[in-house]
Parts: structure tokens; sequence; C-alpha cells
């Protein structure tokens, strides 16, 4: 309970309680406004192969860090494991999870090759049939 920010809850529902009475009230309309988007070509790309894992969202590294391998899948029969980074797939570099998913966009069911990993101080390649 000594965790808890009492003060700052009573007065984070005041402000909300204010805005919402705000535009109860409020006689003009409402424009939407389109910001700039900062991930603009940065869109999913469209896939038909999976290495059947969970990637880290939240790692703060170079490539794509691996949270979870599913069992039976590509990923899993080529050896990652949980904690390993991808840093290329084939030729690809893997900068980010936007670079992951392009590459895997240039593969097709039965189509194999290379994942460049890190793992601990260790960089890998490992085969894999997609």
């Amino acid at each position: 309970m000594e965790l808890i920010d009492s003060e700052g809850i009573s007065r984070l529902l005041g402000l909300v309680t204010e805005l919402i009475f705000y535009f109860d009230d409020y006689a003009g309309g409402l424009t939407f406004q389109k910001t700039k988007d900062p991930d603009a070509g940065k869109r999913a790309s469209s896939f038909s192969v999976t290495l059947g894992i969970m990637p880290d969202y939240i790692a703060e590294v170079v490539g794509l860090k691996v949270d979870g391998v599913t069992p039976d899948r590509p990923g899993e029969k080529a050896g990652l494991i949980p904690g390993d980074i991808i840093l290329k797939i084939g030729t690809i570099d893997i900068g980010d999870i936007y670079d992951y998913m392009g590459a895997l966009g240039k593969f097709r069911k039965g189509d194999s090759t290379f994942l460049k990993i890190a793992r601990d101080a260790d960089t890998l390649n490992l085969p894999v049939v997609f």
C-alpha cells in the first residue's frame, strides 16, 4: 500500500473529470487533425512463413530478441532458444521487428537459409527450413 501514490491518483482523476465536464458542455464541434505518422513505411509486411517464435518487444537490442520458441516449428528445429538475438535471416540484416517481418516476406514454405544469431558472447549460424 505504501507504494501507491494516492495523491497522484486523486489529482489525475480530478483532471479527467474536468476534461469530461468541459467537453460535455462544449458547444463547438471537434475537428480531427491527422498528425505526422513516425512509423509510416514500417507497417507489417505480409509473409507466408514463420519461425514460430515470440519476439521480445521491449528488449533494447540491435536485432530481434527471442522471448519464446514454439515446439516443432522452424525456429525450434533450427536450434533457437529464448534469449537469442536474430541478427540476419539469410543475407537480410535484422535491426528490429520490422526488418524481421520484412525478411520473412521474402521466403516461402520449403525455402531454406541461415539465421545469424547472437547467443551470450557467441555468434552462431543456424540452418533453418521454413
